[in-house]
């Protein structure tokens, strides 16, 4: 795919996300399911490598918000968006990411403590903000395509 290709909105990514992120939340919607991220991550096999060897669910410094952050962190921030989508673009609860987080940790034999679990599940919330107000926005960015 040409880089041309990748920074116009016709770009078969570019269509997902402004579809997927375009509309308000409606009321009569329904939450923002958590239940089952544990399988989507797990089922990624970037992510279980990454948590099998050591490393952390989200990737980064906290706090920062950024294309390249959310670059870095894609495989985990895609089902997340693709439930945002399917309940009128909700943001999760905290409580079920957190929830989940801990289940994603303890298959992995790792005992998180309850400040890394409450950080990374604020973070993936924030991030997937972040993702959807760029896309609101319609700022096109070459990092994406470049990870593509």
């Amino acid at each position: 795919m040409s880089m041309k290709a990748c920074i116009s909105y016709e770009s078969p990514f570019w269509l997902l996300c402004s579809t997927a992120f375009s509309a308000m939340e409606a009321e009569d919607q329904p939450r923002f399911d958590c239940a089952g991220l544990k399988e989507d991550w797990d089922g990624l096999q970037n992510v279980r490598e990454a948590l099998r060897a050591g490393g952390d669910l989200v990737t980064g410094n906290l706090g920062e918000f950024s294309v390249a952050r959310c670059v870095a962190n894609l495989d985990i921030l895609m089902p997340l968006a693709a439930r945002s989508f399917a309940c009128a673009h909700r943001r999760p609860e905290i409580e079920g990411l957190r929830e989940q987080t801990t289940l994603t940790l303890q298959a992995h034999h790792r005992q998180p403590d309850e400040s890394t679990v409450d950080d990374w599940a604020w973070e993936l919330r924030k991030l997937l903000t972040f993702m959807k107000r760029k896309a609101a926005r319609r700022e096109v960015s070459t990092d994406l395509c470049l990870h593509l």
